[in-house]
């Protein structure tokens, strides 16, 4: 692993971290962890709300509407991410290893020196955002929630 590579690692560590505290401050994010029964429910609400805004408003909607027009994105996204995870040309042992580390470390600051969860919604979060990131059938499952979610909230 080369200065490049670490550099690498490092500003994604600090993304995600950033991101994690951006999502628990969010209002949506707040919103919805009143309304659901669980954390791990409302941290996936949250995670697809951030990928859905990440659309033009019009095409949230219609993906919001037309859910094999979404799944194509979706599949799209975790395929891009996979040929990092899985392709031995694009990514290297060392650098692997960097990025695994970097999210046991992640999880690993959530928890004291005698593995009680110091921030369940932290810990949660990353967890999360690595299921997000690599499985399609999970990506469909939150897909149906949160639109089960929305409508809820605007029939209330």
């Amino acid at each position: 692993m080369n200065l490049n590579d670490l550099n690498t690692i490092k500003t994604t560590e600090d993304s995600w971290r950033d991101f994690v505290l951006y999502s628990i401050s969010s209002d949506f994010f707040k919103e919805v962890r009143g309304r659901t029964s669980t954390i791990e429910e409302a941290i996936s609400l949250t995670l697809f709300n951030n990928y859905l805004n990440t659309f033009p408003k019009e095409e949230q909607e219609r993906l919001l509407n037309d859910k094999a027009a979404f799944m194509v994105y979706a599949k799209g996204f975790v395929e891009i991410l996979s040929e990092y995870r899985f392709s031995k040309k694009s990514y290297d042992k060392s650098t692997r290893a960097g990025f695994l580390g970097m999210i046991k470390n992640l999880l690993r600051e959530q928890k004291d020196s005698s593995g009680k969860m110091k921030d369940e919604v932290k810990y949660t979060f990353y967890h999360s955002i690595v299921q997000f990131c690599s499985s399609l059938e999970f990506i469909e499952l939150v897909y149906e929630r949160y639109r089960a979610y929305i409508f809820q909230a605007q029939s209330i």
